[in-house]
């Protein structure tokens, strides 16, 4: 067998005993996979983790109305329909928080709704999930904060690298969180 068609079948193996292994123990394994493709997307359901603080806005990135981001859940590059807040992807894509040697997630006690709902054996939790409409960044922004207002005039038509000059003036307290607040710059 050449190398490539011996990769092929490799990978192939590894994925049906992953599979087959899900199968025979639906519980976590905690062996990081649901982690390696990108951070979570946020719900409802987290505000109270970015509120207290556990999770800080400039772990946070937004991608806007319009994007084209790659979708691990469908497998493949889409347009985004409605905002999406999520964990800012780490080293090699993967979630920040999921560390090796052992596996684990350094905010495990305070875990997002998705990754709570992650299940590979089961996987209906986040599929409902999917369906749900995520946080926004205005969802996020109390009334009367000076970067909402920067948000709303950036949804309004505003030039995105002034406002993100205005930052530093009108709401230095989010420098760290250009990225939640004004989207991914690619």
């Amino acid at each position: 067998m050449d190398p490539e068609a011996r990769s092929v079948a490799s990978a192939y193996l590894d994925d049906l005993a992953r599979k087959t292994a899900y199968l025979t123990r639906p519980y976590c394994q905690r062996c990081g996979t649901c982690c390696r493709h990108a951070g979570p997307t946020l719900h409802a359901e987290d505000l109270e983790l970015i509120r207290s603080g556990r999770l800080a806005l400039g772990r946070l990135v937004t991608h806007r109305v319009g994007a084209r981001v790659f979708s691990h859940y469908l497998d493949r590059e889409v347009t985004l329909e409605r905002e999406v807040v999520m964990i800012a992807s780490g080293e090699g894509g993967r979630c920040p928080f999921l560390s090796f040697n052992p596996t684990q997630c350094s905010i495990h006690r305070h875990l997002p709704v998705q990754c709570q709902a992650q299940q590979c054996w089961d996987t209906s939790a986040s599929d409902e999930l999917q369906m749900r409409p995520g946080l926004t960044r205005l969802d996020i922004l109390l009334e009367g904060d000076p970067a909402r207002a920067l948000v709303e005039e950036l949804e309004a038509g505003g030039d995105a690298a002034q406002l993100r000059a205005r930052v530093k003036v009108e709401a230095p307290d989010y420098l760290g969180a250009l990225d939640f607040l004004f989207g991914v710059q690619r």
